[in-house]
Formats: C-alpha cells, sequence, structure tokens
C-alpha cells in the first residue's frame, strides 16, 4: 500500500477510537456495555442464545474498542451463528455472508476495472461506501443481537442498491 491509504488508514482508525477514549476519560459507561444493558433489559438475562456479549471485561478504552472491533467481525462474518442455534439462525448468517461477499466482490471490482470502463469517478459512490462502513461500525458498538444487526441493516439498503449496479445510469433504473 502505498503513504497516502496508510495515512487515511490511521486517520480513520483514530476517529474510530476517539469515543472510546473521551467516554473512558471522562468516566461514563464503556460504550459497548450498552449492548449488555440492552440484552438484560429485553431478554431479562445477559446471555440469550442470540445475545451478543463482549469478548473482554471492560477495563479502559482499549478493551472497549477491542470489543467493537470483536463485534463487529462476530456480526459480518457470522460462523458462531450458523453453526450454533435454530436453523433460521443459518439463514440469517448465509444471508449476511452473501451480503458482505457481495459488497466486497463488487468494491474490488470497481477500483480494478474502472480505468478500463474509462468512467470518471462518482462522488456519490464513495459516499455509500463511507455510509456503509460508518454504519456498519456503529452497528458494532452498540447491537444487542444479531436480530436487531440484521434489521437494522434494512438502512443499507439503497446504498448497496447502487454501489451493486455498475453503472450510475442503471443505478438510478435499479432504485426508482
Amino acid at each position: 500500500m502505498n503513504k497516502s491509504i496508510h495515512t487515511k488508514l490511521i486517520i480513520m482508525v483514530s476517529i474510530y477510537f476517539l469515543p472510546f477514549w473521551i467516554n473512558s476519560t471522562l468516566g461514563l459507561q464503556y460504550l459497548t456495555d450498552w449492548r449488555i444493558v440492552a440484552n438484560f433489559d429485553y431478554h431479562g438475562v445477559v446471555l440469550a442464545k442470540s445475545a451478543l456479549d463482549n469478548l473482554l471485561v471492560n477495563t479502559g478504552s482499549f478493551t472497549d474498542f477491542a470489543n467493537a472491533l470483536y463485534a463487529w467481525f462476530y456480526l459480518n462474518f457470522p460462523i458462531k451463528t450458523f453453526f450454533g442455534g435454530p436453523i433460521y439462525y443459518k439463514f440469517f448468517a448465509i444471508l449476511q455472508f452473501g451480503s458482505v461477499v457481495l459488497l466486497i466482490t463488487t468494491v474490488y471490482a470497481e477500483f480494478k476495472y474502472r480505468h478500463e470502463r474509462q468512467m470518471p469517478d462518482d462522488p456519490f459512490y464513495s459516499r455509500c461506501l463511507c455510509f456503509i462502513l460508518a454504519y456498519s461500525l456503529t452497528q458494532a458498538i452498540f447491537e444487542p443481537d444479531i436480530g436487531s444487526f440484521l434489521r437494522h441493516q434494512v438502512i443499507l439498503t439503497v446504498p448497496l442498491i447502487y454501489i451493486l449496479c455498475p453503472r450510475q445510469k442503471q443505478a438510478r433504473k435499479c432504485l426508482l
């Protein structure tokens, strides 16, 4: 990777870490602990079958951040969900795997073949990608369980349609 991409990645990770650090510095409840509170309020127990628990006990901003990253991988690549729980969990997991694979391959193809198609850069495409990533990372902090995560992903439908359609004109047709 070139230096520009490294710099952008460092900036993005720093910006994502900032709320964890501020929350910890102010002595507020850790951000990822809210999912445990929500699960207890909703299910009456902290570890219901579909509930997502923190991997580490929160002791500071770094463990809070690590729990959010763990949750992001757990929710977006639901291997445990596929192999555990009722049969319908398998369908949820397959839906999520399919969405992630489709998004990754589409973004890869866009960057790989952009110059061959001689298409100008599309700022709306970049904004959709940023929105999807930001929304996904925010979900990793607060989503209490797999069901809530999948229900709330409906918001990503329109940006995903725009990204998955190879040309802007086709994307507009898909959306209308």
